[in-house]
Order: C-alpha cells, then structure tokens, then sequence
C-alpha cells in the first residue's frame, strides 16, 4: 500500500538528517511506538535511537509499489535510469532507492504526488507542463560540460 500522501505538505524542508527521517517515516506510515517503548527504557544517543526507529521492511515495501505504480511511464524511467547511473548502475529500482534519499527526496516527492493524483483523477500527466517534473529533472539531469 502506497502512503497517504496527504500528510506531507510541500515543498519539503529538512536540513538535517533527523528532520529527513521525521519526514520520511510520515511518508512511509511508520508506526514506531513500540520500538520506542522498548528503546527509550536502554541508554542510546538521539541519533542512533533515530536510526534504529527506522523500518526498513516497510521502506522496502512502499519503494516497491511505488516503483509498480509508476515503471510504465516514461519520465520516471528516465529519472530511475538517471539517479540508478549516480551509483554506476542501470538497475531502475536503485533509481527510485537514490530518489528517496536525502538530496532528491524533496523533488521527487511532488512530482510523484501529482503524478499519482492525476492517475487517480483519471487525468493524462505531462511531464514537461507539470512544474514538480520539471524541478526533479533540473537537479536531477545535469547538462554535460563538453
């Protein structure tokens, strides 16, 4: 099941890791009050209790629809294929892991919204007229210097 993408309001803004992860467990719907339970009763640092909230079996999950609910279209092809090549691979869902990281998340996330609102609206989606697109392929697609 995909996230409830309602909850995150645009643009993103995090500038560092603990605001990225508050975010991302928003949109991966992680429920971490057990965990939390548990880990706050032994002596850990903010940062590793952070981490080890973190749900990776739900990340794997929601990574993998997402890349179901949108492989077919050409755009995000490109832009797997493109952020895959950052990490010297062709393997497209590397492509959707890279755009969920920290530096891209912030533009991949709306253009995915409205490209998922506009399936769901039984809308057509245009990549080059939709400014969240438009975004993600400008910090994405670097033009090479020659």
């Amino acid at each position: 099941m995909l996230p409830t993408f309602s909850k995150l309001d645009t643009p993103l803004l995090y500038e560092t890791d603990l605001e990225y992860r508050v975010i991302l467990r928003e949109f991966y719907n992680m429920n971490c009050d057990k965990k939390v339970k548990h880990l706050k009763e032994t002596e850990i640092d903010e940062v590793s209790l952070d981490e080890m909230l973190f749900d990776d079996e739900n990340v794997l999950q929601v990574m993998d629809e997402i890349y179901k609910q949108t492989s077919h279209h050409v755009f995000f092809k490109e832009m797997y294929t493109y952020a895959a090549g950052l990490f010297i691979s062709w393997d497209a869902q590397i492509g959707v892991t890279v755009l969920c990281s920290f530096d891209y998340f912030r533009w991949f996330y709306p253009c995915l919204r409205d490209f998922l609102d506009a399936k769901r609206d039984g809308k057509e989606w245009n990549s080059s007229k939709t400014e969240s697109a438009i975004g993600l392929r400008k910090v994405l697609v670097k033009p090479s210097k020659e």
